[in-house]
This record gives C-alpha cells, sequence and structure tokens, in this order.
C-alpha cells in the first residue's frame, strides 16, 4: 500500500535544492516521475520514502547538517503548500493545521498535537509497527519546527526534541504574538481551520476508501505471507523485550508474585508474555509494564529505561488505553489475575 501523498515531495526537494542540498541520490528513491508525484492521489511506498529521507541525511552530512538543511528551507517548503492561508494564522493555529495536513499525506505515521498547561505545544509523530523505522524524518522536523513560524513574519519558536527511530516528541513554545493585527488573524483562523478539516476529512475518507478496495483486490499468497513474517518479527521483538525487562527487575520480585523468588520470576515472565501478545504491547511498553508492575514510579522507570520522564508518561498512558485499566494498580491487578478469568 503507498503511504505518502507524492505532491508533497516535489516542493520539499526543490527547497532543499535551493538551499544548497545534493538532491539528486534522495531523488532517485522515489522511483517516479515528477509529473506522477504532482499527480493529485499519487502516492510514494513507504520505504522508498524512508530511503529519500536517509539519502539526503547523507547529503547533508549527517543529522545535525539534515536539522541545518530543514531549518533554511521549512519557510519555502510550507509557503509553497498554504500560499494564501499563511497570511491570517496565528502560531498555534499554523502548527495545528500542519498537524492535521500531515495525517492526510501520511498514512503510516500517527500525528497528535496536546497544548500543555504553561502554553507550550506538544506534537509527538509515531511510526507504528511494521513500518520500517527511521530517524530521519525526525531530525527533520527538528530542524523544520523551529522556522516554521518565519511563514507569518515572527521569529524562530524554541523547541525540545526527544528522538527514537519511531517515536519522535517536540514541546514547542511559541513566539508571542506583537501586534493587534495579530490578534486579529487568530480570531479568523478559527474558520478557516474549520474549513481546511471539513475538507481534509472529506478527502481523506475517499483515499481510505480507494486503498480499501485495491487492498482487497490485491490480496494474494504473496500478502499473506508477507503479513506472516511480520508477524513473526514482532513476536521476536516482543520476546526480546520480555527478556530485557526480565533482567531488569529480576533483582526484586514482582508484587503479588506467589510462590519463591524462581517461581515468581518465571509466572511473571508467562504472564507477561500472554498480556504483551493481547494488548498487542511494543517491545518498549513491555518493558514499562515489567517495572510498572513492580511497583516503581515513572521517575525511577526513566531512569532506569534511559529516557525522558515524559516519555514514560506517555508510555504509561498508551498501555493503560490499550489494556483498559483504569489505574497503575489495576494494571498490575491484571497482570497477576488468574489467566483463566481473562
Amino acid at each position: 500500500m503507498n503511504e505518502v501523498l507524492g505532491r508533497i515531495l516535489v516542493p520539499m526537494l526543490d527547497g532543499l535544492g535551493e538551499s544548497g542540498v545534493d538532491i539528486a541520490a534522495a531523488r532517485a528513491c522515489l522511483k517516479a516521475s515528477d509529473d506522477q508525484l504532482r499527480g493529485p492521489t499519487f502516492r510514494v511506498p513507504w520505504d522508498d520514502y524512508v530511503a529519500c529521507m536517509e539519502a539526503l541525511e547523507r547529503s547533508c552530512g549527517g543529522p545535525d547538517g539534515m536539522r541545518q538543511a530543514f531549518h533554511e528551507a521549512q519557510p519555502k517548503i510550507f509557503a509553497a503548500h498554504f500560499p494564501a492561508l499563511r497570511h491570517v494564522l496565528a502560531p498555534r493555529d499554523l502548527f495545528r493545521l500542519l498537524v492535521v495536513m500531515m495525517n492526510f499525506i501520511y498514512l503510516a505515521p500517527r500525528f497528535t498535537d496536546t497544548e500543555l498547561p504553561d502554553g507550550r505545544l506538544r506534537i509527538m509523530i509515531e511510526v507504528p509497527e511494521p513500518y520500517r523505522p527511521t530517524t530521519a524524518i525526525f531530525q527533520a522536523c527538528a530542524g523544520g519546527m523551529p522556522s516554521t513560524t518565519g511563514v507569518i513574519g515572527l521569529p524562530d519558536c524554541e523547541v525540545e526534541s526527544d528522538i527514537s527511530p519511531r517515536l519522535g516528541i517536540f514541546t514547542i513554545r511559541l513566539p508571542e504574538s506583537r501586534t493587534l493585527g495579530a490578534r486579529l488573524r487568530r480570531a479568523a483562523s478559527g474558520l478557516l481551520i474549520h474549513s481546511a478539516l471539513r475538507e481534509v476529512e472529506h478527502t481523506w475518507t475517499e483515499t481510505r476508501s480507494r486503498l480499501a478496495e485495491l487492498e482487497s483486490a490485491n490480496a494474494n499468497l504473496a500478502d499473506l505471507t508477507r503479513r506472516l513474517e511480520e508477524e513473526m518479527q514482532h513476536r521476536e521483538r516482543v520476546e526480546a523485550a520480555l527478556r530485557a525487562a526480565l533482567d531488569i527487575g529480576r533483582d526484586a520480585p514482582a508484587p503479588g508474585a506467589p510462590g519463591g523468588a524462581g517461581a515468581g520470576v518465571r509466572d511473571f515472565e508467562r504472564r507477561l508474555e500472554k498480556l504483551a501478545e493481547a494488548w498487542k504491547l511494543t517491545p518498549r511498553q513491555v518493558e514499562v509494564v515489567a517495572l510498572v508492575a513492580r511497583g516503581l514510579p515513572n521517575k525511577e522507570i526513566a531512569y532506569r529505561l534511559e529516557c525522558a520522564l515524559h516519555t514514560v508518561e506517555l508510555h504509561v498512558s498508551e498501555v493503560l488505553r490499550k489494556s483498559r485499566a483504569a489505574s497503575r494498580s489495576a494494571l498490575t491487578a491484571a497482570l497477576w489475575a488468574d489467566p483463566e478469568s481473562r
């Protein structure tokens, strides 16, 4: 299935080329002509898009060069997609519209935005299984997001980035609006966002319907074999995460574990493996569940897993959602419940 809207890529590569980046190798990865890419519904396979972004990263000399190149090119790229709306959008609505459009442009990653109590905006981009992971896309976002506000005549925003191959978390402090005109534009932008959302939703529904029809028509033995291989690979990753999670906390028996320490660890491993499969947990989420079940607070989990505290909080929230547990205590109780009762 093709996952990336092709017409977004031409202005991106043109903008980078104008900034002095050698785009030849990246352009070759897309395996389509400019006319095809500019087609209204043409989409590029996810693996080809990832190869294109990783080729750009190499052309830029690595992650730091990638960030710098997208920082310089982002206002040109963004202006090419929103030639009219950019004149009336307030900074916060600019980013929210960007999230809405990215969810239409990319079918594989999931883009979400949250407003924090201190007024900052947090954007999370997740690449789910079984799509190919990469940090190159997140490095491009980390470079381009600060200069996005330049499109509406404001200085760069402050962006904190937390990047892994499947998850990019960007916490943004937007610049202050400096004029009455900016406040008036903010009032008008709500209507524009509403109209854009309705149009995107309509187009999104039609595109999903066509893709579902194509996927159904192309289902064959080769496709079924591929899906089976992907499922086996996912199971291997989960099992590896289980072993890693058990190694992290093997020195202390889990709360509520029956029997001695050795028996508790073996029983814990069996129960965790079953729940990982039932709840469709990622390997990182398995590690978090193992430590939550041992009663560790988020701060200690972040220390043991060597990641940011808010990243642990996001993983815990996602596990609670998947398990339908109301609290951490309920999650631990579910782990130690009678397996026959599930």
